[in-house]
C-alpha cells in the first residue's frame, strides 16, 4: 500500500535537513497537506500550481507557487481573444475549484466586459 500524501509530506517537512519540496503537483494535494508543509521546521514548498491562494504571505509563509497564476493566464487569454476576435462572444465552462475560479476571474478581469457570469 502506498503512503498517503499527508504522511509523505509530514515526514518530509519534519526532517530538519530538508530544503524544499519542489513541483508537488496539484492545488488540491498541496491544500490537503498544507498544515504539514507550514511547520516551522518544515521545508519550503514550490507547488506546481498556479492558484492565487499561494500569494497570501500571511497565510502561506513557506508555500510559493512558481508558475504564473491561473488568474494571470486567464487575463492573457482574454486579451488574446479580444485582440483577435473583438466582436466575438466568450463562453466559459469551468471546474468548481481554485483552478476554475481563478481562471474565470482572470477572464472576467482581462475582458473588461460586463456581464460575464
Amino acid at each position: 500500500m502506498f503512503p498517503s500524501d499527508a504522511a509523505v509530506d509530514n515526514a518530509a517537512s519534519s526532517n530538519r535537513e530538508g530544503l524544499l519540496i519542489f513541483a508537488a503537483l496539484c492545488t488540491a494535494t498541496i491544500s490537503a497537506t498544507q498544515k504539514y508543509l507550514e511547520l516551522p521546521t518544515g521545508a519550503a514548498t514550490l507547488p506546481d500550481s498556479g492558484a492565487s491562494k499561494w500569494d497570501d504571505v500571511q497565510k502561506f509563509l513557506w508555500i510559493r507557487g512558481w508558475q504564473p497564476t491561473y488568474h494571470a493566464e486567464g487575463k492573457m487569454f482574454a486579451r488574446y481573444i479580444l485582440h483577435h476576435k473583438p466582436a466575438g462572444k466568450i463562453a466559459v465552462l469551468y471546474q468548481n475549484d481554485d483552478y476554475g475560479k481563478d481562471y474565470f476571474k482572470g477572464l472576467k478581469d482581462g475582458s473588461g466586459r460586463q456581464p460575464m457570469q
